[in-house]
């Protein structure tokens, strides 16, 4: 059933307490993709509540009853003039005159003979010169203006004139303009008149309109057009202006459809043609409206959910472009930081063999005493030197005799033991030379415990102090420093010469934390877990290491406080605590290991691993070092007696280990510190470098396991 779940939330590692490393520059790129998603819906708002950028769909319909429109000096102004070939104007009624008529057609039902009977009706008018009113728009008047605007006629200001319709409509209405030439009384000469009527222009100025989409309130901007003719009156014309409406639907709905629609008529096309000269008129100008055709156009305006799309899409574009950008910068980033976290780097060209390198747990590392602590901290006070020195002298006989017998015993197990009768030899001088070292020293070490169980804590000063070198020496410390986007153009370019070489660290150091990641590594390392799980602890012990209880998390509740939440001190909770507090638990630890009555073979690897400077600063102001002194001395002698014993004795200490091995089996074993004879196999396998690779360049893997035999075996029996 649990297959079924589509919703399961992904198990993922974590880096520093979150499933996603973040970075400074990805939270820059977070905050600019923000702005520039922010801006673009800024835009798109504001193109919608200013009418802008609309999607526009054009349309040619066909329609049988065109729209009314109604004709006035505000919807369309109209200027009729009359030239001669010298293209100059004339407005004389003593030589022709305007006509206008208003005509109508209308169809009415006849139920008698059940058809439709026309009826015509005509309104006619008469024009008037032009003036300003006649055009009221400032803008178009320019252009009338410009064609000698008071030298036409125009249709008188508080007339109202209707276009509409088609001829076979059932209501059909054009307006017509007759020019005919002056006759009867107050005309001027019969030449004069013909040498116009016989050779002229008609101009025909007047209002026109084109949609214009992104003005949201009025989509028809008007602008001024004229019209010419050339008529006779010997061969007289009649033109035909064809006008054509145009419909805008405009949706300005946000979430549902809120659609207006705006009418407005435009011009389309004319024609002319030539009629018999009976009719008196020498020209004839109709204006109607074309047949059968009307324009629409459909704007629609982004709504909530075409703008969530283009946001959408948007958005989409940039994190494209950002994650080809970010998601490198922080995969970098990120190996980088864990580069930092897990090694350091030093620059050891012209200083050979002076890298710290990770040495053998098993070895020890002599660390240089500082004299002047050492003469500081053999200072005792008198008065607690004498009382010191009566429990050394009781002390001293008690544990003499006990390592005499110890000794005694030793010895007679050596006589016993299957070596060689030269390798008993040696192992013998070695038990002796060991014993009175211990005797030697056991003042030592006693006047050493004393002291310090009569020495204060640290002052938080001296601890201060201490930090503050351990701040100085951290700074030394070469980190992994350089520039991401440096690294990551330097794959596109040449101008990084001088990275290059940089580079080459950089990318062995992310080849070594990729390998370290890589899942078939993580799985060895959880095997090798339980191999030594297997090696450290038998059965019994394992048993009981899988009943240690899980980690809980106690709570309690409080009246005042509420929940008040107690972790299990199993947990690993990472401890809130400032450098300066971790540094003076560091010192603690340091001085608690450090003054150990006998230090474990741990807690000298412990000790050998910590860099020189720490070490020094972190013995620094602590008690007597004596002891240590002494033990280092031990150390410089039993190197000594190891250089002496160039012997192949791995017959004769595999015979010994493994009746140790038996007596493991068939006895209990102690648990306690880290004495195992599973460390010793450690200690017989690879070897490598310490901090002075030339300590063992001249010594071969054979001798080097003759000496750990001779060392473990004097070790054993002390």
């Amino acid at each position: 059933m649990n297959k079924l779940d589509i919703f399961g939330s992904q198990v993922s590692v974590r880096f520093q307490g979150s499933s996603i490393h973040k970075t400074k520059f990805g939270a820059f790129l977070t905050m600019v993709l923000f702005l520039i998603i922010m801006l673009r819906l800024g835009i798109l708002i504001y193109n919608v509540l200013d009418g802008r950028n609309p999607t526009v769909l054009f349309q040619e319909r066909q329609v049988q009853d065109p729209k009314k429109f109604v004709i006035t000096p505000d919807t369309l102004s109209l200027a009729i003039g009359v030239l001669d070939t010298n293209y100059n104007y004339y407005i004389d009624n003593s030589l022709f005159t305007i006509q206008g008529v208003h005509k109508t057609k209308q169809n009415v039902y006849n139920q008698t003979t059940g058809q439709y009977d026309q009826i015509f009706q005509s309104r006619v008018f008469n024009l008037v010169n032009c003036t300003d009113d006649n055009v009221p728009d400032p803008k178009l008047r320019e252009y009338f203006l410009k064609s000698q605007l008071y030298m036409h006629q125009c249709i008188p200001k508080d007339m109202v004139l209707e276009i509409e319709g088609q001829f076979n409509s059932d209501f059909y209405q054009e307006l017509n303009f007759y020019f005919y030439k002056c006759t009867g009384n107050g005309c001027k000469d019969e030449k004069q008149i013909n040498a116009l009527v016989n050779n002229n222009n008609i101009e025909l100025l007047f209002t026109d309109v084109y949609f214009a989409p992104e003005n949201k309130d009025n989509p028809f901007v008007k602008f001024s057009r004229d019209l010419y003719w050339i008529t006779s009156q010997n061969l007289p014309r009649e033109a035909n202006v064809f006008l054509r409406n145009n419909y805008v639907e405009s949706d300005f709905g946000w979430i549902t459809s809120d659609i207006t629609t705006q009418v407005y008529p435009s011009f389309s096309y004319n024609d002319d043609q030539i009629v018999d000269p009976s009719n008196q008129f020498f020209f004839h100008l109709v204006i109607r409206f074309e047949k059968e055709k009307e324009n629409l156009y459909k704007r629609t305006y982004d709504n909530l959910f075409t703008i969530m799309s283009q946001i959408g899409g948007f958005s989409q574009i940039l994190l494209t472009v950002f994650s080809f950008i970010g998601f490198r910068y922080s995969e970098i980033h990120l190996s980088r930081s864990l580069i930092n976290q897990s090694l350091d780097f030093q620059d050891v060209t012209n200083k050979p063999n002076q890298g710290t390198l990770i040495s053998n747990p098993t070895q020890v590392n002599i660390h240089p005493l500082n004299n002047n602590n050492i003469k500081d901290n053999n200072i005792i006070d008198g008065a607690d030197s004498q009382g010191i020195q009566k429990q050394i002298h009781q002390k001293q006989a008690t544990f003499s005799h006990i390592i005499n017998e110890k000794s005694i015993i030793n010895a007679n197990q050596l006589e016993n033991a299957n070596f060689s009768p030269i390798f008993s030899k040696d192992i013998k001088y070695c038990l002796e030379n060991k014993t009175n070292q211990n005797q030697l020293n056991l003042s030592q070490m006693l006047n050493k415990k004393n002291v310090e169980d009569q020495k204060q804590k640290l002052s938080e000063e001296d601890i201060l102090q201490e930090y503050q070198k351990q701040l100085e020496i951290t700074q030394n410390y070469s980190k992994l420093k350089f520039n991401v986007f440096s690294y990551m153009l330097s794959f596109a370019t040449k101008a990084f010469k001088s990275f290059r070489n940089k580079k080459k660290i950089i990318d062995y150091a992310f080849k070594e934390i990729d390998n370290n990641l890589d899942i078939e590594y993580i799985i060895k390392k959880f095997v090798e877990i339980d191999k030594l799980k297997r090696i450290l602890l038998n059965d019994d012990q394992l048993t009981l290491f899988n009943l240690i209880p899980k980690p809980q998390i106690l709570y309690k509740v409080d009246q005042k406080q509420g929940v008040v939440i107690e972790k299990n001190s199993l947990l690993n909770n990472k401890e809130n605590l400032s450098n300066f507090e971790q540094f003076k638990k560091a010192k603690q630890s340091f001085k608690n290991i450090y003054g150990k009555q006998k230090q474990t073979k741990i807690d000298l690897s412990i000790l050998n691993l910590i860099d020189d400077k720490q070490y020094q600063m972190l013995s620094n102001q602590l008690p007597t070092k004596q002891s240590q002194q002494n033990y280092q001395q031990q150390m410089i002698k039993m190197q000594n007696l190891q250089n002496n014993f160039p012997y192949n004795l791995e017959q004769s200490s595999s015979a010994n280990y493994g009746k140790n091995q038996v007596n493991q089996d068939e006895g209990p074993q102690d648990s306690s510190e880290d004495y195992f004879d599973q460390n010793k196999i450690k200690k017989y396998s690879t070897l490598k470098k310490v901090r002075n690779p030339s300590l063992y360049s001249s010594t071969s893997n054979q001798e080097r396991n003759n000496i750990y035999q001779i060392q473990d075996y004097v070790e054993e029996h002390l």
